[in-house]
């Protein structure tokens, strides 16, 4: 999974309800899901979204609708993408 890192937190808040909304005019949400929610750094003001890309998969002989939800996101957006969260967005937890 990809993620993009927005900081200020302020500025994911926007993007994340700018994308909510338009996965749900596109139909790939309904009127009461929201994107995925936002990953908040422990200790500093940034956040990362994930980038979703539903595959399709078969469900009783059927396929599923593929959604990728990269469509939403802005090239410039993109381009900054990562493949993983760096090391100090998961807190270690310190045995005392």
């Amino acid at each position: 999974m990809k993620y993009i890192i927005y900081e200020p937190v302020y500025n994911a808040d926007v993007r994340h309800w700018q994308i909510t909304n338009d996965a749900r005019s596109a139909n790939f949400l309904s009127e009461t899901e929201e994107y995925e929610s936002l990953i908040i750094h422990p200790t500093e003001d940034k956040v990362a979204l994930p980038i979703v890309n539903l595959e399709s998969v078969y469900y009783k002989g059927f396929p599923t609708q593929a959604l990728n939800f990269e469509i939403f996101f802005t090239a410039q957006e993109l381009a900054k993408a990562v493949n993983e969260l760096p090391a100090d967005w998961y807190p270690v937890n310190e045995e005392f």
